[in-house]
C-alpha cells in the first residue's frame, strides 16, 4: 500500500503503469503433500498472478485467456513504445478487450537435478486437458488430467490426447520428447 500512497502523493497515477506478479504457485497439501516440485505440474503449482493498471486504462477488468510469464518484457516493451524483439507475445489486446484468445494453450516446464545429469518435467495445459511428462528420464510416469479434474490421471484412456499434447511440446521444444536432454 505505500507505494500505491506514494503515487496518490506525488499525482503519479496518470504517468505509471503498474504491475504485481507472482511467482508460480505451490503445493499446500492439495494432493498430501507441501511445496513445488516438477513432479506436480497441476495449475496450483505452474499458475501465477498478473495484475496490471494502465494510466489509460481498461480499469477492473479482469481477464481469464493463457498468458505465460515470458509474455510480460514484450507487452512492457510495447506500451513504452521501444522496440524490441524477444520471446512471448503483447497481452495488452487481452486487457483491452481486442482480443479474446492470443495462445489456445500454454507449456510450462520444470528443470531439476539430482545426480548425474539434469532432468525435468513438461506440462501443456488448453480448457480441456491438462498434460505432463518427464523429460530426460523415462521413470515417472506422465500424467493427463480431464479439467476440471487434477485429481484422476486419465493417461491410459486417451492416447490420442495425449499424442496430440506431446506435439504441442515438442513444438516448443523443437525436437522430440525422448531425444531431450538436458
Amino acid at each position: 500500500g505505500r507505494i500505491f500512497e506514494k503515487l496518490d502523493e506525488l499525482g503519479l497515477w496518470d504517468d505509471t503503469i503498474v504491475l504485481v506478479l507472482s511467482d508460480h504457485g505451490t503445493e499446500i497439501m492439495d494432493h498430501t503433500k507441501f511445496g513445488k516440485g516438477g513432479g506436480n505440474m497441476r495449475t496450483y503449482n505452474t499458475g501465477f498472478v498478473w495484475y496490471m493498471w494502465h494510466p489509460a486504462g481498461p480499469h477492473g477488468r479482469v481477464v481469464d485467456a493463457y498468458v505465460q510469464s515470458h509474455d510480460v518484457m514484450p507487452t512492457l516493451l510495447t506500451m513504452l513504445d521501444v522496440p524490441h524483439r524477444c520471446e512471448g507475445m503483447n497481452i495488452w489486446p487481452l486487457a483491452t478487450g481486442e482480443a479474446k484468445v492470443l495462445r489456445p494453450f500454454i507449456v510450462n516446464g520444470w528443470a531439476g537435478s539430482s545426480h548425474g545429469n539434469a532432468a525435468g518435467w513438461a506440462s501443456v495445459m488448453d480448457d480441456a486437458w491438462l498434460y505432463s511428462c518427464p523429460v530426460g528420464r523415462d521413470d515417472p510416469e506422465p500424467m493427463l488430467f480431464a479439467l476440471p479434474d487434477q485429481d484422476r490421471n486419465v493417461h491410459d484412456e486417451h492416447p490420442d490426447v495425449v499424442a496430440m499434447q506431446r506435439r504441442r511440446i515438442e513444438a516448443v521444444v523443437n525436437q522430440p520428447l525422448e531425444t531431450l536432454r538436458f
